[in-house]
């Protein structure tokens, strides 16, 4: 995969498929849910790949003579909304998302793998809306996974998502 400019193309893609549904969700909800709902995941196996490659690469050149190449990919903090779960753990497998609006969303920054990670494996995943003159346009998803589910639920922007994925396009080394 190193060196391997398609993944990346595929990453531009995605980006432009979340944006255009992120768009056409005032007046297209079910469909644009799906749309923003594959490319959301799909990005974050291909940048968990991305990842996995770095860190391998990491390993080798450490252990060689070779010099190191910056990996920024590792070191990405991406913003969110994190809610504690409050309630009673039976509930959780129904994924009622509302036990976790009980107390205060907390603003934090989370690894990206970690993020990544949490979509892959998301037990609890919804979109968020936003009114924005009177249309409603998705701005946000909500995910935890199964291994975190009864801890907390985070809330991502897509904007945010949107800003990591370009990140990895443009700075990768692999």
């Amino acid at each position: 995969m190193i060196f391997d400019g398609y993944w990346k193309k595929e990453l531009k893609y995605h980006i432009k498929q979340i944006r255009l549904w992120q768009y056409l969700s005032a007046n297209h909800s079910q469909y644009a849910e799906h749309q923003i709902n594959k490319y959301v995941l799909y990005s974050a196996i291909v940048i968990r790949k991305m990842i996995e490659e770095e860190k391998d690469a990491e390993k080798q050149l450490k252990a060689s003579t070779l010099k190191m190449p910056a990996l920024y990919l590792l070191n990405y903090r991406i913003p969110v909304l994190k809610f504690k779960f409050s309630g009673d753990d039976s509930f959780i497998l129904h994924r009622i998302i509302t036990d976790y609006y009980k107390d205060k969303a907390v603003k934090d920054a989370l690894e990206a793998e970690y993020v990544a990670n949490n979509i892959i494996h998301s037990y609890i995943w919804g979109l968020g809306y936003s009114d924005v003159r009177d249309k409603r346009r998705i701005t946000h998803f909500m995910v935890s996974s199964d291994r975190y589910k009864s801890k907390y639920l985070y809330g991502i922007s897509l904007d945010d998502w949107i800003a990591y994925v370009e990140y990895c396009i443009n700075r990768s080394t692999i």
